[in-house]
């Protein structure tokens, strides 16, 4: 069986103050050979009690590319500013990753192997509005967009060869889905106002004179 050494990093640029672009980070297996392909691997027998030193895992850092683009919608071509873009490989499942679609639109994944075909998945698409409160995870301050119009789903695949990949591209068209009406703040009323109300109101314009 070959060797192989897990690969976890937090995606370059994600910090607290905009956790709510982050995604799943990096998470890559290298194995001997140096390859990230399971199928790629160098494998060699050990039996029991032998020891083979010189089997170093060197990263093949110069085989990352970084995959970038943008979620539009299909009626006016605008960017949408909330979602996530799903990333897969067919023929490596446990290969999954997330991306947060951001203010401009965009999403972004880096560090991935080269020389394979991916599929990207857009969900929860919408148009939103990040000028009301946003809520506090242990600490942080997350964006909790107020929703303006809801889209669907679209996939697409992009070969990332030898280089970067900064046009990709998924288009969602508009669904039926209507925010519902905002609730009417309550009143703040006086509990002595109420009685008096029931009671036939306040009688001091009625005191005669």
């Amino acid at each position: 069986m070959p060797c192989k050494l897990p690969l976890s990093a937090t995606a370059t640029g994600i910090s607290a103050s905009n956790m709510g672009y982050g995604g799943t980070g990096i998470k890559l297996t290298v194995y001997s050979g140096d390859t990230f392909s399971r199928a790629s691997a160098k494998s060699f027998k050990l039996t029991f009690g032998e020891e083979q030193p010189g089997n170093d895992i060197t990263i093949p850092a110069h085989t990352l590319h970084n995959i970038t683009g943008h979620v539009y919608a299909k009626s006016d071509g605008h960017t949408l500013n909330v979602g996530q873009v799903n990333l897969s490989v067919k023929d490596n499942p446990a290969l999954h990753l997330m991306a947060a679609v951001r203010d401009d639109g965009s999403f972004h994944f880096e560090c991935l192997p080269g020389n394979v075909t991916y599929t990207l998945t857009v969900s929860g698409a919408a148009d939103g509005r990040n000028d009301g409160p946003a809520s506090n995870f242990m600490g942080m301050s997350i964006p909790n967009p107020e929703i303006l119009r809801k889209y669907g789903t679209d996939t697409t695949d992009v070969l990332l060869a030898d280089s970067d990949v900064d046009t990709a591209r998924l288009t969602v068209t508009q669904t039926d889905w209507k925010p519902s009406a905002k609730k009417t703040k309550p009143l703040n009323v006086n509990p002595g106002d109420l009685i008096k109300g029931l009671m036939g109101g306040d009688d001091s314009d009625d005191k005669p004179e």
